[in-house]
């Protein structure tokens, strides 16, 4: 390993060192803070059919993220049938979960290999995310003023990442260990995309958004609450970003205790019901992505084994 690569190797080390144990520690508080031991009792009036509901609704969000990368792909000329981009986003989204920062999702281009166009998809999703996302967060932060400091800080390190993005170049090569990509190579693949299909991505984009926050309201009715659209919108991007500063996967420990304490500030609900909330939308997230891991190896396997290697 020469000089350069050990010191980024240090470096990505020593972040992740560190987030991890933030993320631990906010997660051990959170858990002392709504008392576990006692909170537990709520788990007892969970209805089954809303939390099946919400596990239905993931696998439904991921279904919509396949036809997206599926449409963008074909709009930039790359082989890939809608099978193939099924089960290499079902099992991307299981790679997502259990990565810090959902660094995992971008596994599903290592699946082909045309990486160079596969990329760039992948690229300008993640740019429509952030970008929803950044909105979403701006709105929240308008509702939750006393926290502007705080969530402006995290906003400008997203921002900072998406510009990052736009750098991947060296990013992907020191992956892949090989020199594919070159500098600026992302305009000239966005400019093969047609304004509608730009169009359709766009509406793909929303609708995936809009999935995510109906299956955070239906699971609130698990333990029998309602909570405002308008509000979930505010709280879900506020707890994302705050996610961005745990390196446990799932963005366990800040997410949970952003979610509570935003909840608990604007509805009259105790904050131990709350907490089990954001611990039962947490266990959902991990089953659908456990059971997206497994249907999309199955389809690898029975379906797609013989094609996967798509040519340009």
């Amino acid at each position: 390993m020469g000089p350069k690569k050990l010191t980024m190797w240090l470096r990505f080390s020593w972040q992740k060192g560190l987030q991890v144990g933030l993320g631990l520690a906010l997660a051990l508080f959170f858990l002392k803070w709504i008392n576990i031991g006692e909170s537990w009792r709520y788990l007892a009036e969970i209805r089954p059919w809303p939390f099946v509901a919400t596990c239905l609704l993931g696998i439904l969000g991921t279904t919509i993220r396949s036809f997206r990368f599926y449409a963008l792909v074909r709009a930039v000329r790359s082989p890939m049938t809608l099978t193939q981009s099924i089960f290499s986003n079902y099992i991307a989204s299981f790679l997502a979960i259990v990565t810090p920062a959902r660094a995992g999702e971008g596994g599903k281009i290592l699946f082909f290999d045309n990486k160079k166009n596969l990329a760039a998809c992948f690229i300008f999703e993640k740019l429509a995310d952030f970008g929803l996302l950044v909105l979403a967060g701006v709105y929240g932060m308008l509702m939750f003023q006393r926290y502007m400091g705080g969530f402006a800080i995290l906003l400008i390190i997203i921002v900072l990442g998406v510009m990052a993005l736009f750098n991947a170049e060296r990013i992907l090569n020191f992956v892949l260990r090989r020199n594919i990509f070159k500098e600026r190579w992302l305009w000239p693949i966005a400019q093969q995309i047609s304004t509608g299909s730009w169009f359709i991505f766009l509406a793909h984009t929303i609708g995936i958004w809009f999935i995510g926050i109906l299956a955070q309201v239906v699971g609130a009715t698990a333990l029998n609450l309602t909570i405002p659209i308008p509000l979930i919108i505010q709280v879900s991007a506020l707890t994302t970003l705050a996610g961005v500063l745990s390196g446990i996967p799932g963005g366990i420990g800040p997410s949970q205790f952003v979610f509570t304490t935003l909840l608990a500030e604007n509805m009259p609900v105790d904050h131990q019901r709350l907490g089990i909330l954001s611990i039962i939308i947490l266990l959902a997230a991990y089953i659908t992505a456990l059971a997206q891991g497994g249907i999309g190896l199955l389809m690898y396997r029975l379906r797609a084994k013989d094609t996967i290697r798509a040519k340009v």
